[in-house]
């Protein structure tokens, strides 16, 4: 079966590309808010902790001038404070569009993810058919050669005819015509000069050559011990 191939893998690429474009005009917008967000709350830390300052430091010798320069301390604070969050009010639109943006092509990346999974779960399951066919034919086959032979198959024509048909050897005969008997053999056998093998006259022992040839000394003259 061929390898899974998503058609719109390209879209879905070009999707994921943009989701990370949008995220980086975001994360861009959010150093500026946090900026801002900083000064905010570093002003009215500060403004809160030289209040609480002066409150120790002069609460029974309070003297006006030193009130008065105090005084325009924690209003320049202020100021800070305030004027972070008019910048943060003129970013906030700026924010929001970028959000929105990211939020928009996380969805359209989201849209082409949830296509791709639903033909790999359908390719997931034909593969699994796919998979099972193929296992209940290869254990059918092993069943059906199960012996050597095919059940009902016919061997009546082609070059294996001779080997599958007529009777097996032995088969249809009488026990004694397999092998021929040792007489039979006998009874066939005939010399070239027209006598059977047991019509042919056994030769005498020649003990005169024998005794010649266990000595050394070769044929014994003709004629010699007759």
């Amino acid at each position: 079966m061929k390898k899974f191939r998503f058609k719109l893998e390209a879209l879905l690429r070009m999707r994921r590309i943009e989701e990370e474009r949008a995220l980086g005009d975001l994360a861009k917008v959010m150093v500026r808010v946090n900026e801002q967000e900083n000064v905010r709350t570093a002003a009215f830390q500060m403004l809160k902790e030289e209040m609480d300052r002066f409150d120790a430091d002069y609460k029974e010798n309070f003297d006006i001038t030193l009130w008065q320069i105090y005084d325009r301390y924690l209003e320049r604070l202020n100021a800070e404070a305030a004027d972070a969050a008019v910048k943060l009010e003129e970013i906030r639109p700026e924010m929001e569009t970028e959000m929105a943006k990211v939020m928009e092509a996380r969805r359209a990346r989201r849209i082409v993810e949830i296509l791709k999974e639903r033909e790999l779960e359908k390719y997931n399951g034909q593969r699994r058919k796919h998979e099972r066919q193929e296992l209940e034919e290869a254990n059918r086959r092993s069943k059906l050669n199960v012996g050597g032979m095919t059940p009902g198959a016919t061997y009546d024509t082609g070059p294996l005819a001779p080997l599958f048909t007529g009777p097996a050897a032995g088969l249809g005969q009488p026990p004694d015509a397999k092998y021929p008997s040792a007489d039979a053999e006998q009874s066939d056998h005939v010399d070239t000069d027209g006598t059977t093998e047991s019509e042919v006259p056994t030769p005498e022992p020649d003990h005169v050559a024998d005794y010649f040839k266990r000595m050394g000394l070769g044929e014994p003259p003709p004629g010699f011990g007759k």
